[in-house]
């Protein structure tokens, strides 16, 4: 059995791949997109060992990882607000709409809070926060006689049994509930994808 240790360091370097082509390309949508998504991958593998991870490492390396995927968030969510805005502008080509000039304010938005992220406080944070992940990286040993493919699996069904159970519980009239349950069927799906990733690199 492989050790898991190579694919959270590959997932990690691929953190500093997105991170650079972010810099190099901040105008792009999918630069923002990508980098998010390879930070909450590796976050993702990070809940999968959870119970494998002293607990004070663990929480600190989740919140670190929190607050590098939140530093590109407003940026994510304009990007999204400009191409569905983009979408109904082209299904709806009416020429007395003020389209022009609300594509303008948008991208004027996001300019603002691509120069916020760019700036060398929040790089700097940025750049604090992933040594700080590389640090833990180097120190954590994972028993190499676990049996990862039976752990994974308990953790899948672990967390969608719990999902099953809260749904069956679920008042479909308490809004605030019914999102809660949505984004932990959410996760559930996050995980499902973190799963595949690790069979296939550890080749389990």
């Amino acid at each position: 059995m492989k050790s898991v240790q190579p694919i959270l360091a590959q997932q990690f370097n691929l953190i500093q791949t997105e991170l650079n082509r972010f810099r190099n390309n901040p105008y792009s949508a999918d630069r923002v997109h990508d980098l998010r998504v390879a930070i909450r991958t590796l976050r993702g593998l990070f809940k999968f060992l959870k119970r494998e991870i002293p607990r004070t490492t663990f929480e600190d390396i989740d919140q670190t990882l929190s607050a590098a995927a939140m530093i590109f968030g407003p940026l994510r969510e304009l990007d999204v607000l400009i191409a569905q805005a983009g979408d109904f502008a082209y299904a709806h080509p009416d020429s007395g709409s003020d389209y022009q000039n609300l594509f303008q304010d948008f991208h004027a938005k996001r300019d603002a809070e691509m120069q916020r992220v760019l700036t060398d406080d929040v790089q700097h944070q940025l750049v604090a926060d992933l040594d700080n992940v590389k640090r833990h990286l180097a120190f954590l040993a994972f028993d190499r006689t676990t049996n990862w493919n039976q752990y994974v699996f308990r953790e899948l069904k672990r967390r969608g049994d719990k999902v099953v159970r809260k749904y069956q519980r679920l008042d479909f009239n308490d809004y605030l509930r019914v999102h809660q349950i949505r984004k932990k069927s959410e996760n559930v799906k996050i995980f499902r994808y973190v799963f595949r990733r690790l069979c296939s690199q550890a080749g389990w």
